[in-house]
């Protein structure tokens, strides 16, 4: 396997490559190119109009390799992490965040 182009010798490595943005496109300037929001969404419909695969079938291929994980944390606690549809993922954030404010009691801070 060859290493990438990068760090082959007689090339320059990652740390010596610098990259500045041409003016036409600069970060933070008002009316000059698209904002990220919208280049975005633009980059998205692209992907999708120009994918070999459907967006149906991907996405039947990656409810496949939906799982849960738990990992233990300090002081006892732990992250439970889901991977799952986001239209079942949305459903138990909702019912989480319902349940966790009706248990809230009077004196909690609240969100």
């Amino acid at each position: 396997m060859k290493p990438p182009v990068s760090i082959r010798p007689g090339r320059p490595g990652w740390r010596r490559i610098s990259w500045t943005p041409t003016p036409r496109i600069r970060p933070g300037v008002p009316g000059r190119g698209p904002g990220a929001a919208r280049f975005r969404a633009k980059a998205r419909t692209w992907r999708e109009r120009h994918h070999p695969v459907s967006i149906e079938a991907r996405h039947a291929r990656c409810a496949a390799d939906r799982r849960v994980e738990f990992v233990p944390d300090r002081d006892g606690m732990a992250w439970l992490n889901a991977y799952l549809p986001a239209d079942t993922a949305a459903g138990i954030w909702e019912r989480t965040t319902a349940e966790a404010r009706a248990l809230q009691g009077p004196d909690e801070p609240g969100p």
